[in-house]
């Protein structure tokens, strides 16, 4: 459940020296677990200011027989906004000739928008998927147009394509989004039933001449419906990335597979993201950790994400947004992502850049999204403060005779922290943070980030030190002198017993 006041979970815990302010920061604002079903990036929101092209292919205009929508690459969101509606219309429209037209086009040149998603993915989305709530009759005629489609073109590896991913869609509107004990009998049926059919039509499609890597991703999610075992479903992703490595779809419903509420343990979907980025390797394996996280991130209480390195996970944004332009879609992404890992400064930073622009399928509700744009904008220019006191004790650290004086410190601080680690149970959690020290040996302050329980304790034995005007570390350097330190419970454990 949400957090009723996730700011005075902050006020709570911060204390205040005579001569400054600690500050701490480490709430975290989750919302109930829900089902992840396949999500479209579509979206209304603003373009965003970069104007990126680098990677990013543009179509040229009538090139298959039709006007089609020319994006600026500013915004991944509405151009696969008008994109999909541009598809949907020469589906109902029945151009079924201009539609395998565009997708060998961008199947071949292996186009991208903005951010790197591929057009071909936003296209079978588009013409496999309903825009808004489908009802019975939206889908039943989505299948009739594929169907159609096939029949017209027999030898379209598209067309076969579309309405096997049309009746998974009408398969999982059966069983419904609530969990497996709710889901009726003719549900289940109705899911066997159409599941069944869509790889029936994938299967037949193999046999085409015509070769296309979507054809893999969507029998990934029939295999998630019918259950296959982990070996036939690993198969079936190795197959896949030999045909098109690229297509980092497959990881992404891979890591979906494995994840707790389907078939996999705590930590096997995250373990499989960084062996596969390791795999890669470079900038290519950071990116495609990032990609494989924005499938596995979510606005709810659901531990897995916490899994992943978040150092990494900047990186790879950083990455790809060089590579392929800026993404608004991805964008939220990586705002929830650092929201979830507490770093309000970068989600501060995310959500300037956003502005009012969420993407309803990352953040689920706009309250949501507004609630943490909202602490992060409160909190950031307090984290701010703290990060440069961070920054300016690890500059001390560096020269010979901060490093030193650390040492010193360190030695004067350790009663306090081996006190702390044992009064704090099994607290094992890693803290960086800076003490202030004054002329006179006083502790005057403490900056910290994310503060753990042991570290919560160090700073009110040192606060109360500060009120009784005692001077517990050596005269530093100069008044006012930062000094960085590092309370690892496990260390600090193995010098008490030495």
């Amino acid at each position: 459940m949400r957090s009723s006041s996730p700011i005075s979970t902050i006020g709570k815990v911060a204390i205040s020296f005579t001569a400054a302010l600690l500050i701490l920061a480490g709430s975290s604002v989750i919302l109930k677990a829900m089902p992840r079903a396949r999500q479209s990036s579509l979206a209304s929101a603003p373009l965003l200011a970069a104007n990126v092209q680098k990677e990013v292919q543009k179509t040229p205009s009538g090139a298959c027989g039709v006007d089609e929508p020319v994006f600026d690459g500013n915004s991944d969101v509405q151009g696969i906004a008008d994109y999909g509606d541009f598809i949907r219309d020469l589906l109902h429209g029945k151009k079924f000739k201009e539609l395998d037209c565009i997708a060998n086009r961008d199947r071949s040149t292996k186009a991208k928008f903005s951010g790197g998603m591929w057009k071909l993915h936003e296209f079978y989305w588009a013409a496999s998927h309903t825009k808004g709530h489908a009802t019975e009759e939206d889908l039943k005629d989505k299948i009739e147009l594929a169907q159609a489609w096939v029949d017209t073109i027999p030898e379209s590896i598209t067309a076969r394509v579309v309405l096997a991913e049309s009746y998974i869609d009408y398969a999982w509107d059966a069983r419904g989004s609530d969990t497996s004990d709710s889901v009726t009998d003719s549900g289940w049926k109705l899911f066997s039933e159409r599941l069944e059919k869509a790889k029936s039509i994938l299967d037949d499609a193999a046999a085409l001449p015509a070769k296309c890597p979507e054809t893999y991703f969507a029998m990934q999610y029939v295999a998630l419906g019918q259950q296959w075992d982990r070996e036939k479903v690993d198969d079936l992703f190795k197959r896949a990335v030999a045909f098109e490595p690229g297509y980092f779809y497959y990881y992404r419903s891979h890591a979906y597979y494995l994840m707790p509420q389907w078939n996999g343990e705590q930590g096997d979907a995250t373990r499989f993201a960084q062996e596969s980025a390791d795999l890669a390797g470079g900038d290519a394996g950071d990116i495609l950790y990032f990609q494989i996280a924005a499938k596995i991130v979510c606005a709810c209480n659901d531990p897995e994400f916490l899994s992943m390195s978040w150092p990494r996970l900047k990186k790879g944004y950083t990455l790809l947004e060089a590579k392929y332009g800026p993404s608004q879609t991805l964008l939220n992404a990586f705002a929830l992502m650092a929201v979830k890992h507490t770093d309000w400064l970068t989600a501060s930073d995310a959500f300037k850049r956003i502005g009012d622009g969420y993407v309803k399928s990352t953040w689920i509700t706009e309250e949501y999204f507004k609630q943490n744009r909202d602490i992060a904008g409160q909190i950031a220019p307090q984290l701010a403060r703290v990060q440069a006191k961070l920054d300016e004790a690890a500059a001390n650290a560096k020269s010979p005779d901060g490093a030193e004086y650390k040492k010193r410190v360190e030695q004067a601080l350790l009663p306090i922290m081996r006190q702390c680690v044992l009064s704090s149970g099994n607290d094992q959690q890693k803290m960086q943070f800076a003490i202030q020290v004054g002329k006179d040996g006083s502790c005057d302050n403490l900056a910290a980030i994310n503060m753990s329980a042991a570290g919560q304790c160090i700073s009110k034995s040192l606060y109360e030190g500060h009120v009784k005007n005692e001077k517990p570390f050596p005269v530093p350097p100069h008044e006012g002198y930062w000094v960085d330190m590092l309370l690892d419970p496990a260390a600090v454990s193995a010098k008490a017993t030495n």
